[in-house]
């Protein structure tokens, strides 16, 4: 509005014979006339529902398409209070910011109230335990530090460039259960042991998957397998994979002590296990330090098969639900319903009326990628499931009835007013009078 009352206070000061001016002048003042001409913004007045939340507000063509949004999450002191309710305007354009033509158009709008959110569970990314976690992608590499520390070099969410990781190994999280790995970011590239050039004659070949470790052994990946050679080139221990492990691709050893790291790999699932062999006899099964799972995930359908509902059914995505509005007063307490779907945008993961109109934010996680919602059979409850190509995120929302939905009334919009064609000039048709540039045709 500023911007739009600027320029008509500029067309009105300049309205004065122009036979002076030159040619810049007069494609100024024509570019003036066609920035005010529009109709002025139409103001809209409503009484909101009687209850406390956010406010999204949208216009609808006479076929109920959305054509643009006004309000999205905005809390009803945001807005003007008038005389008869609280006010808001619409200047006549589309969510682009093209012009609508002239016609019959109707402001809708949902109050959304204290819906019942609450965060479920992160899935597919078992690095990934919090919002505060390093939200890594894909480990590219395995190494040993100088102090005996293992580390992963690794893609991550928000980082321009690979970032190393030390692996801290956490109590486990209940008896029987195999310890938790966690990922300590190193603010520098970590000191890493220099492996020893062994001259195994009998490893020839397999050097580019092979690593020194404990006690003048080195260990390699041969096919799907895993051998230990002792320096006579005996194989003293044979690592075979477990019956769901993808094929081993990268192996880190400790020359301190019988450990080592292997990082097992295909197209969806990266899997890094440790194991222990301290006190175990050739041929005896180690101790598993710790397994970490990191599943593709940048799409749906890549993760789907892992998506559970809280019964353990397996999850069904819905396009949009249907869920029940709580009646407003306003509108005789007609019962209602609203059809919502999930969308991402980059503050997050929201809900939207199916047509498009924004309603809440569930998460505010960043570099989201898609998201679903989907309802249990017989649950007042929806389930919704957002992923950003790291982890996956699934929420539950309950009373997802506290939302009114209301009617802001019809909008007469008369469309653009177009100004008298405005030719280009030369210096000597610039010397004639000229009429006032901001007068639109009769």
């Amino acid at each position: 509005m500023a911007i739009r009352g600027f320029r008509n206070r500029v067309s009105r000061t300049l309205a004065f014979p122009i036979r002076r001016l030159g040619t810049s002048a007069v494609l100024v003042l024509a570019l003036i006339a066609a920035c005010s001409a529009f109709a002025e913004p139409v103001k809209i007045t409503f009484l909101p529902p009687p209850m406390e939340g956010e406010i999204s507000l949208g216009v609808y063509d006479a076929t109920g398409k959305l054509v643009r949004i006004l309000h999205r999450e905005a809390e009803p002191g945001e807005l003007v209070k008038g005389d008869d309710g609280l006010e808001t305007q619409w200047d006549g354009r589309d969510e682009q910011g093209k012009p609508c033509p002239a016609g019959t158009y109707r402001a809708r709008g949902v109050l959304v109230g204290d819906l019942g959110v609450e965060g479920v569970d992160f899935i597919g990314n078992d690095w990934v335990t919090d919002d505060d976690s390093p939200r890594v992608r894909r480990i590219t590499s395995l190494g040993m530090s100088a102090s005996g520390t293992p580390f992963i070099i690794a893609s991550t969410l928000g980082q321009p460039q690979p970032m190393y990781y030390s692996i801290v190994l956490k109590l486990a999280p209940a008896p029987g259960e195999d310890p938790e790995a966690q990922l300590v970011p190193e603010p520098a590239t970590p000191s890493i042991r220099v492996p020893i050039q062994k001259t195994f004659d009998g490893l020839t070949g397999l050097k580019s998957k092979a690593c020194a470790g404990f006690n003048d052994t080195e260990w390699t990946i041969e096919g799907k397998i895993v051998k230990q050679y002792s320096r006579e080139v005996k194989v003293i221990r044979t690592l075979l994979p477990q019956s769901d492990d993808p094929p081993p691709v990268k192996l880190t050893v400790s020359e301190n002590e019988d450990k080592i790291y292997v990082l097992y790999e295909n197209a969806t699932l990266q899997r890094l296990r440790g194991y222990d062999f301290t006190g175990v006899k050739p041929g005896g099964e180690p101790k598993v330090l710790f397994e970490q799972d990191i599943r593709a995930s940048d799409t749906y359908e890549q993760i789907a098969s892992e998506l559970k509902f809280p019964d353990e059914q397996p999850f069904v995505p819905s396009p949009t639900l249907t869920v029940a509005l709580a009646p407003n007063p306003l509108a005789h307490n007609k019962p209602g319903t609203l059809q919502i779907r999930a969308g991402v945008d980059k503050e997050g993961c929201y809900l939207a009326t199916a047509d498009g109109l924004p309603l809440t934010h569930i998460s505010d996680t960043e570099h989201l990628r898609w998201a679903v919602l989907g309802q249990p059979a017989g649950s007042k409850s929806i389930n919704v499931f957002d992923g950003d190509g790291a982890v996956v995120e699934e929420f539950q929302i309950s009373k997802i009835d506290q939302m009114m939905a209301f009617d802001a009334g019809v909008i007469q919009w008369p469309g653009e007013t177009r100004p008298i064609a405005a030719p280009l000039a030369s210096p000597a048709s610039a010397a004639k009078p000229a009429a006032n540039p901001a007068a639109p045709l009769p």
